[in-house]
């Protein structure tokens, strides 16, 4: 979480200098103050949601530019020049968008492993008084993330 708040603290900060704002006109846009805004360029704190969408609002972005990352073909002159609408479609190739949403749907899967790998490896070890439908449900489970560990290595 804490790397995802650095991402978004720095989209924030590029953007808003970009944008030629001060941190204080850019919390009085939103109802915050400098110093809140100060402490989410820096990822000191989580950006809520609804305020992600506040910032990508006043900024006249995408709200992904913020949450997630600025697209590679997007240049500073293209932030600065363009509105939020029109930087969407720059961004809205065939295919682009697709692309983008599997790799943050492998990304959160492979998290997800990660976070789970104790608890299943002690699953999968736990033999006492399992049924025929446990021991399905641990296969299927087995095999959903081996088939996880595979696209791991292969997209690493």
């Amino acid at each position: 979480m804490e790397d995802q708040n650095k991402v978004m603290g720095s989209n924030l900060c590029k953007i808003r200098k970009i944008r030629r704002l001060t941190q204080k006109q850019l919390g009085e846009k939103v109802g915050a103050t400098a110093a809140t805004i100060g402490n989410y360029e820096r990822g000191d704190r989580y950006i809520p949601g609804y305020l992600i969408h506040d910032l990508a609002q006043a900024l006249d972005v995408p709200d992904q530019f913020i949450s997630d990352s600025i697209p590679s073909d997007i240049r500073r002159k293209d932030i600065a020049n363009s509105t939020a609408k029109e930087l969407l479609q720059k961004v809205a190739t065939p295919g682009s968008w697709r692309v983008h949403e599997v790799s943050k749907q492998v990304q959160t899967l492979q998290l997800l492993h990660e976070l789970l790998k104790e608890d299943y490896e002690e699953l999968m070890l736990e033999e006492d008084n399992d049924c025929d439908e446990v021991k399905k449900i641990k296969e299927r489970i087995f095999y959903l993330f081996e088939d996880l560990s595979m696209d791991s290595a292969l997209s690493d």
